[in-house]
């Protein structure tokens, strides 16, 4: 049984249980009777048991401050919550003024009740697309129906959704209808003279939105077998690729906030949220995200056929910043010396979807030169990244590190918005590698790219612009390795800065030695790098050839 006392300002507490209401206003309330076990000491004249103790109890997290409603001329209200959910469970007053009833927190009290918690995840959710086979396999037999699943948690931009499945040489064999959060089926075929005896095909989702503009997933493999092979699962599928981001080209703007839906459903009872099914797995949980855009929307909430409607408001900004301001003065011998240093980061997001990241660390310096040749690069800077703990190895999680403002200089910023940005900072122009003339050094600089919102029928920007200006101040090393089965590869040179390598798989055709395809690894997850000894490492083994191909 929970308590409450009201004087001044309502304070309303839930703690999922019977909750008793008491509430006095406090402009009743004389000057001289206001004797507080606050902590801060007694009147002279206040005369009360027990006096100097305090007593209170933790503040539950349901709790929220606001004005108190009229409390008629009695003064004070008593109440008892209900404990069942339903329309039934309003709160009974037992003596005193009628209690106004509080429709949000009654929502909320709801939601407690059936076991679902509604959080709001902030601006600036990363959208995610994803697309699998239902029960997780690569290999069917012909005749057999495949199904597909598709989800995302940005539906509300997406008109359209189809699975794309072509053959390996990326011809177009059929386009399978799907829903952004749904199943659909496509029945393998038979082997056919056409096919040239190919038994592998290769598919992913493809999410439109009204203006023609597309997202797309990564390709992956769907195999044709003679037999149904086994698979290494242990139990039931439930929901393949939820939660997963298997994007491979972005194209659809998309801006608002993100919420999260999660909870306990027991015996398998159904869920719905925003009108759409959850899955829910054997356990009886279920998590859901959606991206919604900005303003206040109703998130109906739907759990055993009982529905609540929830108010939710996304926010137009939100920003986070940091920094700090350091200055010493000091004198010695009649010399008198002024050192200073600012340094401090931000970074926003605003409701059109425009993110702006900002760093600035000028390092210890006289105060005079403290923001001197601002915009140039730090001659020490290599020697500033070398860290002890880069020495030793460590153990942990999956956690991932990222630097959110690389700047070899004082300076960095970055504006980008629906695929287009400007930044000063440490960049590297690697946009598109298709391009007659390619630059892959690591500068320092400014560098820009501009995507028209108006696409072909493609999904392809109608005009894109990019470009980049920075004064080169280090020498350029290219090496070319051929494949040998094994993981290591010793540079030409060592030394050289980090960060700042480019390393790419090629695959050349064995007879006209062009290249047939070409492959970027991305260090920690494809090779890591010792930029001291010059050594590259992959993490696994790359093989001399494949097929007719030379690596």
């Amino acid at each position: 049984m929970v308590i409450w006392i009201r004087t001044g300002s309502l304070r309303a507490l839930f703690a999922g249980g019977v909750a008793v209401c008491i509430m006095i206003p406090g402009g009743g309330l004389r000057a001289q009777d206001a004797c507080r076990a606050d902590g801060r000491g007694f009147e002279n004249d206040c005369r009360h048991y027990n006096p100097g103790t305090v007593v209170s109890r933790p503040v539950q997290p349901n709790v929220s401050d606001g004005p108190a409603p009229d409390l008629g001329e009695i003064g004070f209200s008593i109440s008892i919550d209900g404990v069942a959910a339903g329309e039934g469970a309003t709160r009974r007053t037992i003596a005193g003024a009628p209690a106004r009833p509080q429709e949000l927190r009654e929502i909320d009290r709801l939601l407690d009740i059936a076991g679902v918690d509604l959080t709001y995840d902030g601006l600036g959710a990363r959208p995610r697309l994803a697309v699998a086979t239902s029960d997780l396999r690569e290999s069917f037999v012909a005749g057999e129906v495949v199904r597909f699943r598709a989800s995302s948690n940005y539906p509300a931009w997406i008109v359209k959704t189809e699975v794309v499945i072509t053959d390996t040489r990326g011809r177009t064999v059929a386009l399978v209808p799907i829903a952004a959060n749904g199943e659909a089926g496509w029945t393998m075929p038979a082997a056919s003279t056409d096919s040239g005896g190919r038994d592998t095909y290769l598919y992913f989702l493809r999410a439109t939105d009204s203006a023609g503009r597309r997202d797309e997933t990564r390709s992956l493999v769907l195999a044709r077998a003679t037999s149904r092979l086994p698979t290494d699962l242990t139990g039931p599928v439930t929901a393949a690729g939820e939660g997963d981001d298997m994007t491979a080209r972005r194209g659809i703007p998309v801006t608002g906030g993100a919420i999260t839906v999660s909870g306990h459903s027991p015996a398998g009872q159904p869920v719905s949220v925003l009108g759409e099914a959850v899955p829910v797995d054997p356990s009886g949980s279920f998590v859901v995200q959606r991206i919604l855009p900005p303003g206040t929307h109703a998130v109906a909430i739907s759990v055993d056929g009982r529905a609540m409607d929830r108010s939710v408001t996304i926010e137009k900004s939100e920003w986070f910043a940091t920094g700090i301001i350091d200055v010493t003065v000091g004198r010695h011998d009649g010399e008198t010396w002024k050192l200073g240093r600012v340094a401090g980061f931000a970074q926003g997001t605003l409701a059109n979807g425009t993110r702006i990241t900002a760093s600035v660390d000028t390092q210890e310096a006289e105060l005079r030169d403290l923001f001197r040749n601002f915009g140039r690069k730090n001659p020490d800077q290599t020697l500033r990244e070398m860290k002890s703990e880069d020495v030793f190895n460590t153990f942990g999680d999956d956690s991932r590190m990222s630097d959110l403002a690389p700047s070899s200089g004082k300076f960095f910023l970055r504006a980008e918005k629906d695929g287009s940005y400007l930044q000063w900072g440490d960049f590297r122009p690697l946009a598109d590698q298709n391009l007659t003339v390619r630059s892959e050094r690591a500068l320092y600089g400014i560098s820009g790219e501009y995507r028209s919102l108006d696409v072909t029928r493609d999904g392809e920007a109608k005009l894109r612009f990019t470009g980049f200006a920075a004064q080169a101040d280090s020498l350029m090393q290219r090496d070319v390795m051929r494949a040998t089965g094994g993981s290591a590869y010793f540079l030409s040179r060592q030394d050289i800065l980090a960060d700042s390598e480019s390393i790419w798989v090629e695959i050349r055709s064995r007879t006209t030695g062009l290249v047939v395809q070409r492959r970027r690894l991305a260090e920690g997850t494809d090779y890591r790098i010792n930029p001291v000894q010059g050594v590259v490492i992959l993490n696994a083994p790359l093989s001399a050839t494949t097929g007719a191909m030379v690596w």
